[in-house]
Formats: C-alpha cells, sequence, structure tokens
C-alpha cells in the first residue's frame, strides 16, 4: 500500500473528529489479529522444526539399519 492509499483508507475510516473514538477499539482489534497471526506462525515454525528433526531421527536410523545389513 502506498503513502496516499493509506491516507485515504484512514480518512474513508474516520471521516469526522468525532469518528476518531473509534480508533481505540480498531487498534484493540488489530493487536489481537496479530496476536492470533503470530501464534499461528509459531505453531507452524514449532511444526516445521520438529518435522525437520524427526527426519533426520528417521534418516539417521535408515542409515544405521543399511549399515548393519551391509
Amino acid at each position: 500500500m502506498d503513502k496516499s492509499s493509506a491516507l485515504e483508507y484512514i480518512n474513508q475510516m474516520f471521516p469526522t473528529e468525532a469518528s476518531l473514538s473509534g480508533v481505540e477499539p480498531l487498534m484493540q482489534k488489530i493487536h489481537s489479529e496479530i496476536r492470533r497471526v503470530d501464534a499461528g506462525i509459531l505453531a507452524a515454525v514449532r511444526q516445521q522444526s520438529n518435522s525437520g528433526t524427526k527426519a533426520k531421527e528417521d534418516f539417521a536410523a535408515a542409515t544405521r539399519a543399511v549399515e548393519v545389513s551391509s
């Protein structure tokens, strides 16, 4: 979003001084959404990390099994 688009968006959301009373609830909603997205990202990173660790363990076990049978 460029600067003018952001300004237009803000002016649409808050067209009058009186409408600025809605800034705080909007900010709370945005912060809540950020926390939700952050939690989702953290869960995905943890899952990916665990998958990578499991894959390394499986590969090591397969390598040992091949070495033993050779």
